[in-house]
């Protein structure tokens, strides 16, 4: 949420970026548990596996493409798991895919509690979970939200209306 990142780096409130990366990894141990996958080969055909495993990194971000501050981070997840055996095979990313609202509303929760245990009061803004932070101004969202502009602005010039437009746009 862009408030949290206000409150990170414009407000200088440091533990608003740990309280990210806890609910990044909160969500990553969540998905590694739940949906990584290989396959095996069964009667000729490849089947999928659950594996309990990934192998990832986690890249922390604090701007924009537009350098407002935005802070996020990349799980660079590698085509690589080990199954029960303890054989590595190739990640079978199935259920990683198909999962995508899931895990985007996991992390939401996860974050939203994070901060909620060090004082911020939350409020829903969005799909999937999407929320801000309570007492951060839409004047002051907006004004570090210069690419959301862009993008907007270029939609109207345009009259894009189609969700395909849209994306191509963003």
């Amino acid at each position: 949420p862009k408030s949290a990142s206000v409150m990170a780096y414009v407000a200088g409130d440091k533990r608003v970026l740990s309280a990210n990366m806890a609910a990044v990894k909160q969500t990553m141990a969540w998905v590694e548990k739940n949906l990584a996958e290989g396959r095996r080969d069964v009667d000729g055909r490849k089947v999928p596996v659950q594996t309990g495993n990934l192998v990832y990194a986690l890249f922390a971000h604090d701007t924009s493409r537009a350098l407002d501050p935005q802070g996020h981070i990349h799980a660079v997840v590698a085509n690589l798991t080990r199954d029960l055996k303890g054989n590595w095979k190739a990640l079978w990313n199935g259920e990683i895919w198909k999962n995508n609202t899931t895990i985007g509303q996991f992390y939401h929760a996860a974050f939203r509690a994070q901060l909620q245990k060090l004082g911020y009061e939350t409020e829903a803004a969005g799909k999937h979970g999407a929320f801000e932070i309570k007492g951060v101004p839409g004047e002051v969202i907006k004004a570090f939200s210069t690419r959301a502009a862009e993008i907007e602005a270029k939609i109207a010039e345009t009259g894009a209306t189609t969700l395909a437009t849209k994306k191509q746009i963003t």
